[in-house]
């Protein structure tokens, strides 16, 4: 191996805090101390120590350091892959020549079977216009959060954002000088703590002081202890899904090989309702005439198609992989969608320690579900430590 900058810095580390906000996920990898991040931190580096190429290693540990979380999931989420695949008992090539086009897969697997291409994909949910809103109320709870009130912390009640940055050290300095007229143990009903209102600038904000008990007062690492202002709201990502799938179907062309897309996500949803709508069609009642039913439930839209009339037939499989993370690895939830009317169809062996499923347009077939852990032979329990304690 020849010029190999380890991903993470060499050196003695202090801080303890947990991520701030708008604070880049590859910086506080790099900053947080501990022997939790110190284990997650040299597995990652052990890792990609086994990508074989040179130029390789060097793209994704520069994308492992990128402070655009998009280019350090993404990076992440291929690393992983490409270890489960070595671990599957595959040769990997990374970014192959593939027939006939100059456009380069992410990995070419070649096993006892014969070999096979996979493409990593982790979906955007989330438009310019919104991301740069999130990025603005996020610089402004990192400069809330910086408060240092030794004896009350706020819950946000209602967060509304200016045109601009707001005056955060402006907004946070009143809030201080609010906190300092309150008597920490002055009794209080819940629910009737004393509120503060800040607006400015288009920027309305409204906090309540929540007193902290008396034996945890003092210097705190955060001044933010709840966040009460999100809307509640129903997830629907199988669009964004479906879209990025279609965006990766032919972009190689005909490959000549089975085809795999992995699909890295964060769904709440955890009954697998917009996976079946995102690769099958969400469902649509349709009015039949002259039937002793007078409606037939069908799916439509979805990226695989439907039983007679199946789409993008040269992807084999799709793999969701869901909350995918190295330090909850036990908490990932892998599944492999193989597409029922492929051209090639994904052969036996492990792609991804993840569950085998279909569709046949009625039932949802499934197979054993293997163990992350187990299958990245990690230590158990794994991280060993508190991710806060030293």
């Amino acid at each position: 191996m020849n010029d190999r900058r380890p991903i993470f810095d060499v050196n003695d580390r202090a801080s303890t805090s947990p991520q701030r906000h708008g604070e880049p996920v590859a910086s506080f990898m790099n900053r947080v101390a501990g022997p939790f991040w110190d284990d997650v931190r040299e597995l990652i580096q052990s890792w990609a120590d086994r990508v074989e190429l040179d130029n390789d290693y060097r793209d994704i540990a520069s994308r492992l350091r990128n402070r655009n979380d998009q280019q350090y999931e993404a990076a992440m989420l291929e690393l992983i892959v490409h270890e489960a695949l070595l671990r599957g008992g595959y040769e990997v090539e990374i970014h192959p020549d593939v027939p006939g086009g100059s456009k380069k897969p992410d990995f070419r697997a070649t096993g006892p079977t014969g070999h096979f291409y996979v493409e990593v994909i982790a979906p955007a949910g989330i438009s310019g216009a919104a991301l740069a809103e999130k990025k603005r109320i996020d610089r402004f709870l990192a400069t809330l959060n910086d408060l240092g009130d030794h004896n009350f912390l706020l819950r946000i009640e209602r967060l509304k954002t200016g045109p601009g940055d707001a005056r955060g050290s402006a907004g946070r300095s009143e809030i201080a000088k609010w906190l300092k007229t309150l008597d920490p143990d002055e009794p209080r009903q819940l629910g009737a703590e004393p509120k503060y209102r800040w607006t400015d600038q288009g920027w309305d904000l409204i906090v309540a002081a929540l007193p902290i008990r008396a034996e945890h007062r003092g210097p705190q690492d955060r001044s933010i202890g709840v966040y009460a202002h999100y809307p509640a709201w129903s997830a629907n990502d199988a669009p964004t899904v479906t879209r990025a799938l279609a965006a990766k179907q032919s972009k190689y062309g005909d490959l000549g090989a089975p085809f795999v897309i992995v699909c890295g996500v964060d769904f709440r949803d955890t009954r697998d309702r917009q996976v079946i709508d995102a690769l099958f069609g969400r469902t649509k009642l349709s009015y039949v005439q002259d039937s002793e039913d007078d409606y037939e439930e069908r799916r439509v839209g979805g990226f695989f198609g439907a039983p007679g009339a199946w789409r993008a037939k040269r992807v084999s499989a799709v793999i969701i992989a869901n909350h995918l993370k190295l330090h909850q690895m036990h908490t990932a939830r892998i599944d492999i969608w193989e597409h029922p009317g492929a051209e090639r169809p994904l052969p036996p062996g492990d792609v991804l320690p993840g569950a085998r499923r279909t569709w046949d347009g009625e039932r949802l077939l499934e197979g054993a579900r293997p163990s992350a852990n187990e299958f990245f032979a990690l230590p158990n329990p794994w991280p060993a430590h508190d991710p806060w304690t030293n």
